[in-house]
């Protein structure tokens, strides 16, 4: 899951998270962006949700960068696998490429990230210089440079080289690089090796705020050949775990991956090669509480909201409130964003573009195969429920004008806040043939 978008009213302003007494500030238009809509720019809060790598490409979240001194990278996804690709232009001289994500993730209290990484060898030859880095950061800013570049961060990497491979974990306070483990298994004490190390898979917990005092982390590991293999291995604590946060200088973060490479062979030349870094997932799992806190301008109450309708609101329409309501007219329910318009005949959906509600189908209908009947005639049964966040409505779609239980089908529709689209929960499909000829 990318996101967890969290709509605010249109003039929120002063955002902050707060959890157990502790501030987490949000930047308005940096940790947020806006959807413009009827009533002004909806900001909206896209919290991080980690990340699954399946399908054909890459999240839009994540937003790739090189430098002129790696050739051929690439992140793309294959299968379950996020794969990022690049050599060095010139061996023996490092190059970067990256990929930074632009939803943040507020280091809160019993926040648990997980992530899964794997290099493709865990030496690199006899020949010195062609050392390969693979990085996992939380950083501070939201932007496409470099991420080891950024001034504050937590890392986590895998770096090998003719000696073989070394895990660090390190921290950014304001440019100052501190080193807080260095292993090739879970155990600080032990030094660069070879052996089957390419895969691990880092768990990290968050004990307390970043920044104030008695924060810390726990962090945990798994390792193995392969991704595959580090799943099924036990997992061991950091021998040197927790470790102090307090004089950190962010709570709100941003991930990204990284590959540094000096090497003409790794990280390969294809995005298929073998020779790729991966991952697999970026979890990240929030506690059960919290609370996003703003300021808003009274005026604008109200601005944003999801309202339902009795009749056209521009036209006389009267706002309905109640779920016991009874219509006198044909419903509409918007946000400012996007408008559902109910006919006796038709179900249409409108986007507010450039300051108007367009229609954008000429009918929204349902169709049943075997029996190649059309459900275009919607009846609203019952209003779900009805607050400024979300209107649910049960809708029954039929295949002519009379309410009947011939052929249909029964949905949930539901409109949220700041969403620029619907959700259509099917509550009763249609039978395979007509129920009054069975």
């Amino acid at each position: 899951m990318p996101a967890h978008e969290v709509a605010l009213p249109v003039t929120a302003t002063a955002l902050n998270i707060i959890q157990r007494n502790q501030v987490y500030p949000i930047l308005l238009d940096t940790d947020t962006f806006d959807r413009a809509g009827e009533d002004g720019d909806i900001p909206i809060l896209p919290l991080n949700g980690g990340d699954v790598y399946v399908g054909e490409v890459l999240e839009g979240h994540w937003h790739k960068g090189w430098d002129a001194n790696i050739r051929f990278f690439s992140a793309t996804v294959s299968g379950d696998t996020l794969r990022m690709t690049g050599i060095a232009a010139v061996t023996g001289i490092a190059g970067y490429g990256w990929i930074n994500s632009y939803h943040p993730v507020p280091l809160l209290d019993d926040l648990e990230l997980t992530v899964s990484m794997e290099v493709p060898v865990d030496d690199t030859g006899v020949v010195a210089n062609q050392d390969i880095y693979y990085n996992f950061l939380l950083k501070q800013d939201k932007d496409e440079t470099r991420p080891t570049s950024d001034n504050n961060y937590l890392r986590i990497y895998s770096d090998v080289d003719e000696s073989g491979i070394i895990y660090y974990l390190s921290k950014n306070v304001n440019g100052t690089v501190t080193v807080l483990f260095s292993g090739s298994t879970y155990d600080d004490a032990s030094v660069r090796a070879t052996g089957d190390f390419e895969a691990t898979i880092w768990r990290v917990v968050f004990d307390g705020k970043p920044g104030t005092a008695g924060a810390q982390m726990y962090v945990y590991l798994k390792q193995g050949a392969t991704l595959a293999a580090a799943e099924a291995a036990d997992e061991y604590e950091l021998t040197t775990s927790p470790y102090d946060l307090s004089g950190l200088a962010i709570c709100v973060a941003y991930p990204a991956y990284e590959i540094y490479t000096q090497n003409s062979t790794y990280f390969g030349t294809t995005y298929s090669s073998v020779n790729r870094a991966a991952s697999t997932y970026l979890r990240i799992a929030y506690p059960p509480q919290f609370t996003l806190k703003y300021d808003y301008t009274e005026a604008n109450y109200g601005d944003g909201d999801v309202t339902l309708w009795d009749g056209d609101p521009d036209s006389g329409g009267v706002r309905v409130y109640d779920e016991d309501h009874a219509f006198n007219d044909m419903p509409y329910v918007k946000n400012g964003l996007i408008m559902i318009r109910f006919l006796s005949n038709a179900f249409y959906l409108y986007s507010y573009i450039s300051g108007v509600f367009t229609r954008l189908n000429d009918v929204f209908n349902f169709y049943t195969q075997i029996s190649a009947l059309t459900l275009a005639y919607p009846h609203l049964l019952k209003i779900t429920k009805i607050s400024t966040e979300q209107v649910i409505l049960k809708v029954k779609f039929t295949d002519t004008s009379t309410n009947d239980n011939n052929v249909f089908s029964t949905f949930n529709l539901i409109l949220n806040r700041g969403k620029h689209g619907i959700c259509l929960e099917n509550v009763e499909i249609p039978p395979l043939k007509s129920l009054d000829s069975a």
